[in-house]
């Protein structure tokens, strides 16, 4: 990753929590017995009762297999590296597809290279794909949407895994923006897809200080579903830091491109 905002070792001293809870100390919770959940894919769905839980676990196992591993110059690079971030090799977690259907709700159907990812759940079992329609020239594709999940639920603390877990870990919204705060804060960031998903992140074991890089939407979105996952996680007792960009409607990829054009 380019050289960024924070070294390695400053993030490391910017430990002190802005969030804090009451203290729950003498008190106690029931724990609930958690029954084994029905969006797990590759695994578990594949061996549910439900019909429709089986069919959706062997479409994703289908479409990730179909996949292969992104290469420095091909579309999905050259897409990444349109929006600042250059990577000089990529998680295997993020693949590519030539030619993926795309299917509007009206029913209009077309097919388009994608950015595939795989969606990882607390318990590291994938629990969905995310695509991004893109063309072969490196640009979104003109469809509507253009990042789309598969059909069915994404369990809750859920995340696109782009780097290997830490000690000192940061969550964004969207891939573009977890790669952004990477390459400028220089931590490993994962991607939760969206902000309902962000509020619901859940850290990698042996993870003690988090860094929440919300967007700054302008109804507020972002900076609420940010501060929601940073009060959960002070109340565990991590340390917590919230980054906002400080120009409404912008994210941390934006703030990463703007950088890169003042410097060329």
């Amino acid at each position: 990753m380019a050289t960024g905002c924070f070294s390695a070792a400053s993030a490391d001293r910017i430990a002190r929590p802005i969030i804090s809870c009451m203290s729950t100390a003498g008190t106690s919770r029931p724990r609930r017995k958690r029954s084994r959940p029905s969006w797990v894919m590759f695994g578990f769905a594949r061996r549910s009762r439900r019909p429709a839980t089986r069919r959706r676990a062997e479409q994703c196992k289908k479409l990730w297999d179909a996949c292969s591993l992104v290469k420095v110059g091909d579309f999905v690079d050259r897409y990444l590296a349109s929006r600042a971030v250059n990577q000089e090799t990529y998680p295997r977690s993020v693949r590519k597809h030539e030619s993926i259907e795309h299917k509007t709700e009206d029913g209009v159907r077309s097919w388009h290279p994608a950015m595939v990812a795989k969606v990882i759940a607390p318990d590291g079992t994938p629990t969905n794909l995310h695509r991004t329609y893109l063309a072969l020239a490196g640009e979104k594709a003109a469809v509507d949407p253009v990042r789309k999940t598969m059909w069915g639920t994404i369990a809750p603390g859920s995340a696109i895994r782009l780097f290997e877990p830490g000690p000192v870990m940061g969550i964004a919204e969207g891939i573009e923006t977890a790669f952004a705060a990477s390459d400028l804060f220089r931590i490993p960031v994962w991607a939760a897809i969206n902000s309902t998903l962000l509020s619901s992140w859940r850290p990698p074991e042996g993870t003690h200080q988090v860094f929440v890089f919300g967007d700054n939407d302008p109804k507020l979105g972002g900076q609420a579903a940010a501060h929601a996952l940073g009060h959960k996680l002070a109340c565990r007792g991590l340390s917590v830091e919230i980054k906002i960009p400080p120009v409404v409607g912008q994210d941390w990829n934006d703030v990463l491109m703007k950088r890169s054009w003042s410097a060329a």
